[in-house]
């Protein structure tokens, strides 16, 4: 066995030895460092300057302060170190574009050096280390963004995107868009190393987006009952959905597509429902007509109806009736209707929005703004069961058309019998056309200082002229706190007071109503 001195005392064999290289290249220093981190490292440069680093083919590398007797030099190039021994020599080649050390162990008898031994290897890059997770909304359309944290400082992520595991092609940065291909498929993300220094891949966590929610509603024959939801999985009809047959189902109600003419999407069935109720959170941006001819609907549960971006409510809750087919005969009834949830700030249409509501026996719209709306024209029109009525609140400066509006309130019970109007501004109204028409059981009236009637032409309005048939005491003339008489037609305009259709200076002729039983 052939030995190699190399230093103070220190002996290697020669067969063991792969390659003798200089210390001073960038790509040798690498490997030391690779070798040192694993423990292979053997320093026998006693503390000197390193002249030498011995790759064995253990996988040792042995430092040495002192150059071998083997004709090697003390220092090389970078690109590559030969040395000979006897008849042999070996050439070295380092290359630092791909990190590779190629050795050959030449035979110099051999006219152009023949190969008698051929040695690779090559330099093990770090493993790119950290994390990379997924944040975002999961439904179909949302962006989703790859975030990464603890990486080595130096490296500089790249990014794809993947399907099931498949590349999702285009899909490069750091964020992506979900479509519907990717509905109920796993997304991931994997980050390498756009710089090369690192190896590896990191892949997030699965992320699995679901088609957004969409609106829509859902009318069943099993109970006659009209459901609104809000889900990413719309049945079909003849499905058994929610305990009930789906008879028909009714989408892309959260748009305007049904804001004309009296054909909500269920007209087909309004003879039928008889319940309605909002089991989702749904957000129309137009309700004209959606409940319109509904006769016989027995209960109308608002909740959940968010009316913040309604700018249309015409005929909303038009003709709907005030009794319900019961066998041979009719149930009559009262419907209540709770609007404490309400948002009507973006409405400017509320046009016969409660016309012809015969159902209907209160109604308390103080938490109504009215501050957008400009046509209220039909708006209680013929409400002919209505008993109180309160708009208090109402802010109407903007609204143009007040015709017909309250025109044959409470005309079938004869219980209507005050309105409250202090809060009206009519600045802005051209047509009180029959505003009052056919209020024959009103007789207290009370008129803000912002309160103008329009007494000519075609928009021409004014308190009835009431009788004695409905009020006692009525003799056509409406009277102020001070038991000042006028005719309706000459009320005074912008006025702040309260009116009543008898003089209250007069003692008030009981009528057989009032009478003791």
């Amino acid at each position: 066995m052939t030995l190699i001195n190399i230093g103070f005392g220190n002996m290697v064999s020669a067969q063991r030895v792969i390659a003798m290289v200089s210390p001073e290249s960038a790509p040798i220093k690498r490997m030391i460092q690779d070798v040192r981190d694993k423990g292979l490292l053997i320093d026998a440069s006693f503390g000197r300057s390193t002249k030498a680093a011995l790759i064995m083919d253990s996988g040792n590398v042995i430092l040495s302060a002192l150059t071998p007797d083997t004709g090697g030099k003390d220092s090389a190039p970078a690109s590559g170190i030969d040395f000979s021994s006897g008849s042999k020599e070996l050439r070295l080649k380092v290359s630092k574009l791909d990190r590779k050390i190629n050795a050959a162990l030449m035979d110099k008898a051999s006219s152009g050096g023949t190969d008698m031994l051929k040695l690779g290897f090559k330099f093990s890059e770090k493993a790119l280390q950290g994390v990379v997770s997924i944040s975002g909304d999961t439904t179909v359309g949302s962006t989703l963004t790859a975030t990464t944290s603890n990486l080595q400082a130096d490296a500089k992520p790249s990014y794809q995107w993947y399907r099931d595991g498949s590349v999702i092609s285009g899909a490069t940065g750091s964020t992506y868009t979900t479509i519907e291909e990717d509905d109920g498929h796993g997304i991931t993300c994997k980050v390498s190393d756009s710089t090369g220094k690192y190896t590896g891949t990191l892949t997030s966590n699965a992320i699995t987006p679901v088609k957004p929610a969409e609106a829509f509603a859902v009318y069943s024959a099993d109970d006659n009952s009209l459901n609104f939801y809000k889900r990413s999985e719309v049945p079909n009809v003849g499905q058994v959905f929610e305990g009930r047959t789906a008879t028909a189902v009714y989408t892309g109600i959260e748009t305007d597509v049904y804001s004309t003419g009296n054909q909500q999407p269920w007209w087909d069935y309004s003879d039928d429902i008889r319940t309605v109720k909002f089991l989702d959170v749904v957000k129309p941006v137009s309700t004209a007509y959606w409940f319109f001819d509904c006769k016989f609907i027995k209960s109308l549960n608002l909740t959940n109806l968010d009316t913040s971006e309604v700018t249309n409510m015409e005929y909303m809750f038009c003709h709907i009736y005030d009794y319900i087919p019961s066998g041979n005969g009719s149930v009559f009834r009262a419907l209540a209707l709770d609007f404490s949830g309400f948002d009507t700030s973006n409405v400017t249409n509320m046009r016969g929005m409660f016309r012809d509501n015969h159902a209907v026996e209160s109604l308390d719209l103080s938490g109504f703004d009215t501050s957008s709306v400009t046509d209220m024209s039909f708006m209680f029109h013929n409400m002919t069961r209505i008993q109180s009525l309160d708009v208090r609140s109402f802010d109407t400066s903007r609204v143009v058309n007040m015709e017909y509006m309250f025109k044959g309130l409470g005309s079938v019970l004869d219980k209507f019998k005050s309105l409250d109007l202090s809060s009206f501004d009519t600045s802005n109204v051209t047509n009180m056309k029959g505003m009052f028409d056919n209020n024959v059981c009103l007789e207290l009236v009370t008129l803000g200082s912002r309160f103008r009637f329009i007494t000519w032409g075609d928009g021409a309005g004014y308190l009835p002229r009431q009788t004695p048939d409905y009020i006692p005491g009525a003799d056509g003339m409406w009277y102020n706190t001070a038991g000042q008489g006028f005719n309706p037609n000459v009320v005074p305009s912008y006025v702040a007071d309260t009116y009543t259709a008898y003089n209250p200076a007069l003692q008030r002729p009981v009528s057989l109503s009032e009478s003791p039983v």
